[in-house]
């Protein structure tokens, strides 16, 4: 009775011989990567998941998007605890990159955040078409100038100011860097809150009004307040459950079908990506899993990502 022998290739120690523990080694090493891999792509189809039904769900109910860009460390506080003007004009705020105090001392006390469908598209500050900066503004200007406040403080957060000798190249990618990749902070709010300010409506009492038009940057693109705004109310999933359920909800969503359609389709990318990422999970081969759902998880998870640090 002849003796089967696979011709599958084992792992040889330095002396040529195959042993237990080589074997042991090569196995764990590949399940070890194999874990780790499913883990980070169900991590990534999780995580896009909800940043697709977070901004799909505003959308939907016809919600305004007030953006705010700033650094890691101001993300963070700002989704713990909310926006706090208290802060504006502080050393690690974007202001502070140009060293000019009279700058700094314009934004004390005011929390800035640039607008949404009252946007008006500026002339971009740098004339240099080839500039990264320049080509975005050029592009998509409501993503461009949060962005490149986030980036303003990423280098102040890291002690960079232009024009200061001491200033290294270092802290200028760092912190460059720093800002790049922080997401931009979005509060969301109905369009008669967002857009109630005295400079549109001199008849409307100031104090009912949570935000003013800031003159200082261009006129047309970003409002100032000096109250503080609740991230539970204003930030996420629950920000627009909170400002979205009332009364005027289906008025509002009649009277912006672009914004209702739009958020109807990331709320469909967000149970696509849902139900891959929930069939990867449960498919006991990694490899098989993700032959059959890679093509799914892979450019939602992305496009999530994109949406949600732009």
């Amino acid at each position: 009775m002849g003796i089967g022998i696979s011709n599958t290739t084992l792992p040889e120690n330095a002396h040529g011989v195959i042993t237990p523990s080589d074997v042991s080694s090569s196995s764990t090493l590949s399940s070890g990567y194999a874990k780790a891999f499913k883990a980070y792509w169900t991590t990534m189809g999780i995580w896009g998941t909800y940043n697709l039904f977070d901004a799909g769900l505003s959308r939907f109910l016809g919600l305004e998007t007030l953006t705010h860009g700033t650094n890691p460390s101001g993300y963070v506080n700002i989704l713990l605890n909310g926006a706090d003007p208290s802060y504006g004009g502080s050393d690690t705020g974007s202001s502070a990159t140009f060293g000019r105090t009279d700058l700094q001392q314009k934004s004390e006390g005011y929390f800035h955040v640039f607008k949404d469908s009252a946007f008006i598209n500026p002339p971009c500050p740098d004339p240099d078409p080839l500039k990264p900066m320049t080509l975005l503004c050029n592009a998509a200007p409501k993503v461009a100038f949060p962005k490149q406040h986030g980036v303003f403080s990423g280098l102040s957060s890291v002690g960079y100011t232009f024009g200061r000798e001491d200033s290294s190249l270092v802290q200028k990618v760092v912190g460059a860097a720093s800002g790049v990749f922080t997401p931009t902070v979005k509060f969301r709010y109905t369009p008669e809150d967002a857009q109630c300010h005295v400079s549109s409506h001199p008849e409307i009492d100031p104090d009912t009004c949570v935000f003013e038009d800031d003159a200082d940057y261009l006129g047309g693109i970003a409002y100032r307040t000096k109250q503080p705004i609740s991230s539970l109310e204003h930030i996420g999933v629950t920000g627009s459950l909170c400002q979205g359920l009332n009364p005027d909800l289906f008025s509002r969503m009649a009277a912006h079908p672009d914004k209702v359609i739009a958020g109807a389709v990331l709320l469909v990318s967000a149970g696509i990506l849902a139900n891959a990422t929930y069939n990867y999970v449960k498919e006991d081969s990694e490899l098989a899993s993700w032959q059959k759902n890679a093509f799914v998880i892979t450019p939602l998870a992305l496009g999530a990502l994109l949406l949600n640090c732009l």
